[in-house]
């Protein structure tokens, strides 16, 4: 396997570590967000959603950062690369359709 390739895979899997617990914090920065309309205090509401505003805008920013350091660094010498380590007649094409329904899940998020 290539250096190239080898980093990618190393890359990748940080970024994907990452974008997990990213993806997470959104979901639980909006949750927050809905929670803070129930304030009672207007200026104490005002500020908490202001706050959750950034810090959750920052949170959306930071996910496409990573999906993008993602679809870059996937290069056509590493996808050449990686085929070199794939039977595509080998595969069990069930485990593909699980992929896409989880990929669709999250895009809904």
């Amino acid at each position: 396997m290539k250096k190239e390739t080898i980093e990618f895979l190393r890359e990748t899997q940080k970024y994907l570590k990452e974008l997990e617990m990213s993806k997470e914090n959104v979901l639980q920065l909006e949750s927050e967000l809905e929670d803070s309309h129930d304030i009672e205090d207007d200026d104490e509401r005002i500020d908490e959603q202001a706050r959750l505003e950034r810090e959750h805008s920052h949170a959306v920013d930071y996910v496409e950062y990573l999906e993008k350091q993602i679809s870059e660094n996937f290069t056509i010498d590493v996808a050449k690369d990686l085929m070199s380590f794939i039977n595509v007649d080998e595969i069990d094409w069930s485990l593909i359709t699980d992929v896409e329904d989880d990929n669709q899940k999250v895009s809904v998020q």
